[in-house]
């Protein structure tokens, strides 16, 4: 008797433990990069279909604890030109004229959001699926992977379709890791 109830006890356990893979595969496919990176994609060809190849940027950009900016910076054919400090008008320094070019261009944006949705082996699909559900609580997203960030969070020019806002969320594990732009404004050159 005790033999037929441990069976079908483990037969119950192995038939939950199924489901529980099944809900959440597909909360991996739901919630993960699938929702983001075609919003990406959709922005990025708005981008390429309308971008000035000679325009001004001001925006903030930090990495972790480091705040750079609000500077205006002068970009043509994705080359920083030349930048000042928004607040007081101070040129910028050569450092950060190519801190600018490396990181504030908004190719070198549409670049680093492709780069934080590529999968590789930091994005494996268990470490998605512990991204995607960090977005609904990170108490569920330590059940699989504590380390795991969530997704990115973007926003996009309506029109020009460039990055106007966008949050890379860091790993609990690398506090370090976390950076932010907010453009504040982009104008078109002749």
């Amino acid at each position: 008797m005790r033999e037929v109830a441990h069976s079908r006890t483990t037969g119950w356990l192995a038939a939950l433990a199924l489901a529980l893979c099944a809900l959440l595969c597909a909360a991996s496919v739901w919630f993960g990069p699938v929702g983001v990176a075609p919003k990406l994609a959709l922005a990025r060809a708005s981008w390429d279909a309308r971008a000035p190849r000679h325009y001004t940027m001001t925006a903030r950009w930090t990495y972790g604890t480091i705040v750079n900016g609000p500077w205006t910076i002068e970009v043509r054919d994705d080359r920083v030109v030349s930048g000042y400090h928004a607040r007081t008008g101070q040129p910028l320094t050569r450092g950060e004229l190519l801190l600018a070019e490396r990181n504030l261009t908004v190719s070198a944006l549409f670049g680093a959001l492709a780069r934080e949705l590529r999968p590789t082996a930091a994005n494996s699909p268990r470490t998605m699926l512990a991204r995607a559900l960090a977005r609904i609580t990170p108490r569920a997203r330590d059940l699989v992977d504590r380390c795991a960030s969530r997704l990115p969070t973007v926003e996009y020019h309506p029109t020009l379709g460039y990055p106007t806002g966008i949050t890379v969320h860091g790993s609990p594990c690398y506090r370090a890791s976390e950076w932010t732009v907010l453009v504040l404004d982009l104008t078109p050159l002749p």
